[in-house]
């Protein structure tokens, strides 16, 4: 009787740890973070569409994912606001995810204020993490 309780619990210990490195190593990682997408009541312009990030209880381990989606987009944004700031323009954006990823993708198009010429815009920001599969407008 011993003998058939110690294999009983010496499986469910294989078990359980064969649970916990699969969930380590193999379930990709997934937030509690909500991208929203808000657009500009008036038209002008220079219009540009933002999305924003909601969250609740994001845990501490987390963080770091937050923290690249703040630095690349700031960063994205600064140049881009730099290089077309007397530049009529009309961006939009999607979230898609794809892979195990999240895409952010502005597209539109910019029209040059010296020159007049329109041009197509597209640009993506990729995170190798999925931050939510909800996206509301």
């Amino acid at each position: 009787m011993k003998k058939l309780v110690i294999i009983l619990i010496s499986c469910v210990l294989v078990v359980l740890a064969a649970f916990g490195v699969y969930k380590l190593w193999y379930i990709p990682v997934y937030c509690d973070i909500e991208i929203g997408i808000s657009k500009p009541v008036e038209e002008t312009d220079k219009y540009w569409e933002n999305y924003h990030v909601a969250w609740n209880n994001l845990p501490e381990s987390k963080d770091w994912m937050l923290n690249e989606l703040v630095e690349k987009n700031n960063t994205f944004r600064m140049d881009f606001f730099e290089k077309h700031k007397d530049d009529k323009f009309h961006i939009m954006v999607d979230v898609n995810f794809e892979n195990d990823k999240t895409i952010i993708t502005y597209h539109g198009n910019i029209t040059d204020s010296e020159t007049g010429k329109t041009e197509d815009f597209k640009k993506d920001l990729v995170f190798d993490f999925v931050l939510t599969e909800k996206v509301t407008e």
